[in-house]
């Protein structure tokens, strides 16, 4: 089986205020999110703040390892999941589509994760990951290293080209005021 989480735990320093709450058309991005995830039979939240989310009826799982940034909400996922596979998707990805998550999941094959990879880089917030990268990030995590790009060295990954304009949509993220005043527009 596959999970879908919901990255929902940055401290939103750059906006200024929580991400997942911003909205367009009378939607937040986390709901836009949740819609776009209806077809997860299991989907979770990753967070420490379990009373902002509540009013979704989702689990929310909070960090096993508090302060240590992304890898932390991808171990607690994983290790809260009960399914073999978790789609991960960061809250402020308003352009974010099921038939995109469908994509990086279909790609999974025998890889321990799908990362996709544009022009500007690797998205490893929005990715496919196995419970295979669990023992992996844990170690990392206990080991006081917390980035997820160098976890990932230590596993097999298949790194996804997206080329595509309307696919690479999916993966533009908001992280401040003048970035969704241009994305409000």
């Amino acid at each position: 089986m596959i999970s879908a989480a919901i990255l929902a735990g940055g401290k939103n320093r750059r906006m200024g205020k929580d991400k997942a709450f911003l909205s367009v058309n009378g939607k937040s991005f986390i709901e836009h999110t949740i819609d776009e995830l209806k077809g997860f039979g299991n989907v979770l939240i990753s967070s420490n703040d379990e009373e902002k989310f509540k009013k979704f009826g989702l689990p929310v799982v909070k960090d096993i390892y508090p302060d240590c940034g992304p890898m932390s909400g991808l171990h607690a996922v994983l290790k809260a999941n009960g399914d073999d596979l978790v789609l991960t998707v960061p809250c402020d990805l308003p352009f974010f589509t099921s038939e995109f998550a469908d994509k990086l999941v279909s790609s999974i094959g025998k890889y321990d994760a799908v990362i996709p990879e544009t022009d500007d880089g690797y998205h490893p917030l929005c990715a496919v990951y196995t419970k295979n990268c669990l023992p992996v990030f844990e170690e990392a995590l206990n080991k006081g290293l917390y980035s997820v790009s160098r976890s990932l060295k230590n596993l097999n990954v298949k790194y996804l080209q997206i080329t595509d304009f309307e696919e690479i949509k999916n993966l533009l993220n908001i992280n401040t005021p003048e970035e969704y005043d241009l994305y409000c527009r």
